[in-house]
């Protein structure tokens, strides 16, 4: 998610800014995102 204010970006959860390169987002595409395009999307279950 993104958000935004007067003075440009501001991440959601601070901590976990998406605009820095990060093994957990890395993790969260290839497990989570990956699975869930091509188990519950191309089925229509999401």
């Amino acid at each position: 998610m993104a958000e935004s204010n007067y003075e440009g970006f501001v991440p959601t959860i601070p901590f976990l800014a998406p605009e820095k390169p990060r093994m957990l987002w890395w993790y969260f595409d290839v497990y989570m995102l990956k699975p869930m395009y091509w188990y519950l999307m191309l089925r229509g279950l999401m």
